[in-house]
């Protein structure tokens, strides 16, 4: 993990945004990051995405206790609302 990154941003995604979680339900988080200053100057292989996944329970399928996170470079997350990305759209509309 680059230490540098600085997360902007970060939402509850998936079930739990919707209210169709169950007490099984892993959760997964969409998030923006600023890249850090090593990122940046690493010739032109600056990370547009960032996963941080947590797998606690046994067995391929996620479940209660796991947890996924992707974030988005902000230069990525502003091109995918540009395109009209709902994945990046409903971002900018989830609750606080």
């Amino acid at each position: 993990m680059n230490k540098e990154r600085k997360i902007i941003f970060e939402c509850r995604v998936g079930s739990h945004l919707y209210g169709t979680n169950r007490p099984e339900s892993d959760e997964d988080f969409l998030g923006v990051f600023l890249p850090s200053t090593e990122d940046l100057l690493s010739l032109g292989n600056c990370p547009s995405e960032w996963t941080m996944n947590e797998k606690l329970s046994d067995g391929p399928r996620n479940a209660k206790g796991d947890t996924d996170r992707k974030y988005f470079s902000l230069q990525k997350f502003l091109k995918l609302c540009g395109e009209g990305q709902s994945g990046a759209i409903e971002l900018l509309f989830a609750p606080s």
